[in-house]
């Protein structure tokens, strides 16, 4: 495998590790966030926003009516943020599963799907992070 092979996406085997992923404390997630393509078990859901209260999801809305459809199975009081991950390989691009490994990449879950930021933004405390 060479790296044109690795670009176009082909004879991947097994995908490289770069993704550190931590439980958190539901209550510590709050605002507003923009989710890329995300793929579910009703299919992709393209360009979706969620906002989250103390952890809660409170708020959604997508261009199709499909994360309405997958969020409807999960009782409100399971949408709750229980996992980050945050991608670091910056050899890898978006597509073929790999996504959430993409340097930059932030992976949200525990509400009833697993949504991606391709380029995330975050706040801990009082401090930004790129």
């Amino acid at each position: 495998m060479d790296g044109e092979d690795r670009k176009s996406g082909n004879n991947m085997a097994y995908v490289p590790p770069g993704l550190v992923a931590k439980e958190i404390e539901p209550r510590s997630a709050n605002g507003k966030v923009t989710l890329a393509n995300s793929l579910t078990k009703y299919g992709v859901i393209p360009h979706a926003e969620l906002r989250f209260r103390d952890g809660a999801l409170v708020e959604w809305k997508s261009e199709d009516g499909r994360l309405g459809k997958l969020l409807s199975s999960v009782p409100p009081e399971e949408r709750k943020l229980t996992l980050l991950g945050i991608g670091l390989n910056p050899a890898l691009g978006f597509g073929y599963g790999q996504d959430r490994f993409v340097k930059g990449a932030v992976t949200l879950s525990g509400f009833g799907f697993t949504g991606l930021v391709s380029k995330g933004r975050m706040k801990v405390g009082a401090s930004a992070l790129p």
